[in-house]
Protein backbone atom coordinates (compact mmCIF):
# COMPACT_ATOMS: atom_id res chain seq x y z
CA UNK A 1 0.00 0.00 0.00
CA UNK A 2 2.97 2.25 0.34
CA UNK A 3 2.80 2.90 -3.53
CA UNK A 4 -0.71 4.73 -2.64
CA UNK A 5 1.36 7.79 -1.80
CA UNK A 6 1.65 8.38 -5.99
CA UNK A 7 -1.36 10.54 -7.51
CA UNK A 8 -2.38 10.39 -10.80
CA UNK A 9 -0.66 13.55 -11.64
CA UNK A 10 2.78 11.77 -11.17
CA UNK A 11 1.99 9.90 -14.46
CA UNK A 12 1.70 10.99 -17.92
CA UNK A 13 -0.05 8.74 -20.44
CA UNK A 14 -0.22 9.41 -24.42
CA UNK A 15 -2.41 7.75 -26.52
CA UNK A 16 -2.01 7.36 -30.25
CA UNK A 17 0.40 10.38 -29.96
CA UNK A 18 -2.48 12.33 -28.13
CA UNK A 19 -1.59 13.22 -24.14
CA UNK A 20 -4.11 12.05 -21.79
CA UNK A 21 -5.07 12.28 -18.36
CA UNK A 22 -4.71 9.81 -15.88
CA UNK A 23 -8.25 10.38 -14.53
CA UNK A 24 -9.36 10.78 -18.03
CA UNK A 25 -7.55 7.39 -18.89
CA UNK A 26 -9.16 5.46 -16.08
CA UNK A 27 -12.37 7.04 -16.16
CA UNK A 28 -14.93 4.30 -14.86
CA UNK A 29 -11.96 1.93 -13.17
CA UNK A 30 -13.36 0.07 -10.13
CA UNK A 31 -11.38 -1.18 -7.13
CA UNK A 32 -12.89 -4.87 -8.54
CA UNK A 33 -11.14 -4.83 -11.71
CA UNK A 34 -8.15 -7.80 -11.72
CA UNK A 35 -4.95 -7.43 -13.62
CA UNK A 36 -2.77 -9.84 -14.94
CA UNK A 37 0.84 -10.14 -15.80
CA UNK A 38 2.06 -12.89 -18.38
CA UNK A 39 5.66 -13.54 -17.55
CA UNK A 40 7.47 -16.10 -19.50
CA UNK A 41 10.91 -15.10 -17.11
CA UNK A 42 10.13 -13.89 -13.83
CA UNK A 43 11.47 -10.54 -14.11
CA UNK A 44 9.62 -9.60 -17.52
CA UNK A 45 6.73 -7.94 -15.86
CA UNK A 46 9.13 -5.30 -14.94
CA UNK A 47 8.90 -3.92 -18.26
CA UNK A 48 5.37 -3.22 -17.72
CA UNK A 49 6.18 -1.50 -14.08
CA UNK A 50 4.49 1.90 -15.46
CA UNK A 51 1.35 0.70 -17.33
CA UNK A 52 0.87 -1.63 -13.73
CA UNK A 53 1.30 1.34 -11.30
CA UNK A 54 -0.97 3.58 -13.85
CA UNK A 55 -3.53 1.05 -12.77
CA UNK A 56 -2.34 0.57 -8.97
CA UNK A 57 -2.57 4.27 -8.22
CA UNK A 58 -5.85 3.85 -10.06
CA UNK A 59 -7.31 1.57 -8.16
CA UNK A 60 -6.31 3.52 -4.58
CA UNK A 61 -8.06 7.07 -6.56
CA UNK A 62 -11.56 4.99 -6.27
CA UNK A 63 -11.27 4.27 -2.48
CA UNK A 64 -9.58 7.93 -1.61
CA UNK A 65 -12.80 8.88 -3.90
CA UNK A 66 -14.77 7.45 -0.54
CA UNK A 67 -13.25 9.73 1.56
CA UNK A 68 -11.94 8.32 4.75
CA UNK A 69 -8.87 5.69 5.89
CA UNK A 70 -8.85 2.43 4.06
CA UNK A 71 -6.92 -0.51 3.98
CA UNK A 72 -6.88 -2.37 1.09
CA UNK A 73 -4.47 -4.13 -1.81
CA UNK A 74 -5.67 -4.52 -5.31
CA UNK A 75 -6.41 -8.42 -6.97
CA UNK A 76 -3.39 -8.11 -9.38
CA UNK A 77 -1.36 -10.99 -10.32
CA UNK A 78 1.82 -11.95 -12.05
CA UNK A 79 1.58 -15.50 -13.88
CA UNK A 80 5.37 -16.43 -13.62
CA UNK A 81 6.58 -19.74 -15.84
CA UNK A 82 9.19 -20.45 -13.02
CA UNK A 83 8.99 -22.63 -10.01
CA UNK A 84 10.82 -20.01 -8.39
CA UNK A 85 8.58 -16.90 -9.07
CA UNK A 86 9.80 -13.09 -8.24
CA UNK A 87 8.16 -11.21 -5.42
CA UNK A 88 6.57 -8.15 -7.03
CA UNK A 89 4.41 -7.13 -3.58
CA UNK A 90 6.76 -3.16 -4.00
CA UNK A 91 4.50 -2.97 -6.75
CA UNK A 92 1.63 -3.53 -4.47
CA UNK A 93 1.36 -6.99 -6.02
CA UNK A 94 0.59 -8.60 -2.23
CA UNK A 95 0.46 -10.83 -0.39
CA UNK A 96 3.11 -13.13 -1.94
CA UNK A 97 0.34 -15.43 -3.50
CA UNK A 98 -0.87 -13.02 -6.28
CA UNK A 99 2.85 -14.23 -7.57
CA UNK A 100 1.91 -17.00 -8.86
CA UNK A 101 4.47 -20.34 -10.86
CA UNK A 102 2.29 -21.10 -13.71
CA UNK A 103 2.57 -24.45 -15.27
CA UNK A 104 4.39 -25.13 -18.46
CA UNK A 105 1.62 -25.81 -20.87
CA UNK A 106 -0.28 -22.92 -22.35
CA UNK A 107 -3.42 -23.50 -21.37
CA UNK A 108 -2.22 -23.62 -17.90
CA UNK A 109 -1.54 -20.01 -18.23
CA UNK A 110 -5.06 -19.33 -19.85
CA UNK A 111 -6.39 -21.30 -16.63
CA UNK A 112 -4.57 -18.77 -14.03
CA UNK A 113 -6.12 -15.74 -15.94
CA UNK A 114 -9.32 -17.39 -15.80
CA UNK A 115 -9.36 -18.95 -12.38
CA UNK A 116 -8.03 -15.20 -11.08
CA UNK A 117 -11.29 -13.86 -12.99
CA UNK A 118 -8.57 -11.48 -14.81
CA UNK A 119 -10.39 -8.68 -16.34
CA UNK A 120 -6.54 -7.10 -17.45
CA UNK A 121 -4.66 -9.04 -19.46
CA UNK A 122 -0.85 -8.08 -20.10
CA UNK A 123 1.71 -10.21 -22.21
CA UNK A 124 4.57 -10.19 -23.56
CA UNK A 125 6.09 -9.40 -27.20
CA UNK A 126 7.68 -11.67 -28.90
CA UNK A 127 7.00 -14.77 -30.34
CA UNK A 128 3.48 -15.81 -31.37
CA UNK A 129 1.91 -19.11 -31.59
CA UNK A 130 -1.70 -20.37 -32.46
CA UNK A 131 -3.34 -21.51 -29.04
CA UNK A 132 -5.48 -23.98 -29.22
CA UNK A 133 -8.74 -23.59 -26.00
CA UNK A 134 -11.38 -25.96 -24.62
CA UNK A 135 -14.50 -24.39 -25.25
CA UNK A 136 -14.78 -24.08 -21.75
CA UNK A 137 -11.44 -21.94 -21.54
CA UNK A 138 -12.48 -19.97 -24.49
CA UNK A 139 -15.98 -18.88 -22.83
CA UNK A 140 -14.40 -18.05 -19.25
CA UNK A 141 -12.03 -15.75 -21.27
CA UNK A 142 -14.64 -14.06 -23.54
CA UNK A 143 -16.67 -13.45 -20.62
CA UNK A 144 -13.83 -12.21 -18.08
CA UNK A 145 -11.22 -10.71 -19.88
CA UNK A 146 -12.20 -6.39 -21.29
CA UNK A 147 -8.85 -5.36 -22.13
CA UNK A 148 -5.52 -6.72 -23.55
CA UNK A 149 -1.87 -4.97 -23.96
CA UNK A 150 1.32 -5.74 -25.26
CA UNK A 151 4.41 -4.96 -22.93
CA UNK A 152 8.05 -5.40 -24.15
CA UNK A 153 10.18 -7.20 -20.78
CA UNK A 154 12.88 -4.41 -22.06
CA UNK A 155 10.39 -1.41 -21.39
CA UNK A 156 9.11 -1.17 -24.55
CA UNK A 157 7.37 -2.86 -28.10
CA UNK A 158 7.19 -1.54 -31.54
CA UNK A 159 4.75 0.27 -33.06
CA UNK A 160 2.95 1.35 -29.92
CA UNK A 161 -0.30 3.44 -29.40
CA UNK A 162 0.63 3.81 -25.79
CA UNK A 163 3.44 5.20 -23.40
CA UNK A 164 3.18 5.49 -19.81
CA UNK A 165 5.74 7.39 -17.71
CA UNK A 166 5.92 7.21 -14.33
CA UNK A 167 7.99 8.66 -11.60
CA UNK A 168 11.86 7.48 -11.46
CA UNK A 169 11.75 7.96 -7.84
CA UNK A 170 10.61 6.01 -5.78
CA UNK A 171 9.23 3.40 -9.11
CA UNK A 172 12.83 2.69 -9.64
CA UNK A 173 13.40 1.31 -6.61
CA UNK A 174 10.52 -0.57 -6.55
CA UNK A 175 11.62 -2.31 -9.61
CA UNK A 176 15.53 -3.00 -8.05
CA UNK A 177 13.85 -4.78 -5.14
CA UNK A 178 11.73 -7.16 -7.38
CA UNK A 179 15.01 -7.95 -9.11
CA UNK A 180 16.78 -8.37 -5.84
CA UNK A 181 13.59 -11.18 -4.66
CA UNK A 182 15.33 -13.11 -7.03
CA UNK A 183 18.94 -15.18 -5.75
CA UNK A 184 21.30 -13.09 -7.99
CA UNK A 185 17.88 -11.79 -10.16
CA UNK A 186 19.19 -8.77 -11.94
CA UNK A 187 18.58 -7.72 -15.49
CA UNK A 188 15.32 -7.61 -17.71
CA UNK A 189 12.60 -5.04 -17.83
CA UNK A 190 14.94 -2.26 -17.31
CA UNK A 191 13.71 0.89 -17.68
CA UNK A 192 12.78 1.91 -21.59
CA UNK A 193 14.11 4.99 -21.37
CA UNK A 194 13.86 8.65 -19.34
CA UNK A 195 11.54 11.59 -19.88
CA UNK A 196 13.60 13.93 -18.45
CA UNK A 197 15.86 12.84 -15.85
CA UNK A 198 13.55 11.44 -13.52
CA UNK A 199 11.09 9.47 -15.18
CA UNK A 200 10.53 6.25 -16.10
CA UNK A 201 8.87 5.61 -19.92
CA UNK A 202 7.88 2.52 -21.02
CA UNK A 203 5.32 1.77 -24.36
CA UNK A 204 2.66 -0.70 -25.18
CA UNK A 205 -0.21 -1.87 -27.51
CA UNK A 206 -3.75 -2.40 -27.48
CA UNK A 207 -4.58 -5.88 -28.30
CA UNK A 208 -7.52 -7.99 -29.24
CA UNK A 209 -8.01 -10.86 -26.88
CA UNK A 210 -7.04 -13.17 -30.10
CA UNK A 211 -4.00 -11.18 -30.63
CA UNK A 212 -2.89 -11.30 -27.13
CA UNK A 213 -3.69 -15.11 -26.88
CA UNK A 214 -0.98 -15.82 -29.40
CA UNK A 215 1.59 -13.95 -27.22
CA UNK A 216 0.50 -17.00 -24.65
CA UNK A 217 3.03 -19.83 -25.09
Amino acid sequence: MHSSTLRGTDFALTLEGVPVPHAEFFEGFSRTRRLGVVCPSPLDGLGAAALVMAHVTAFYDDYRAEGGEFFAYPDFFTLQRASETANYSMLDIWPNHKNVSVGPGPGDCVDAVTDRAVDVLLVPAGGTRELELQPQQEAALRRLVRECYLYGPGGSVDDPDLTVSCPRDPVAGWMESVRSSLEGGNGGGEPAGEDGPGAITQSYRRLSLAEALAHIS
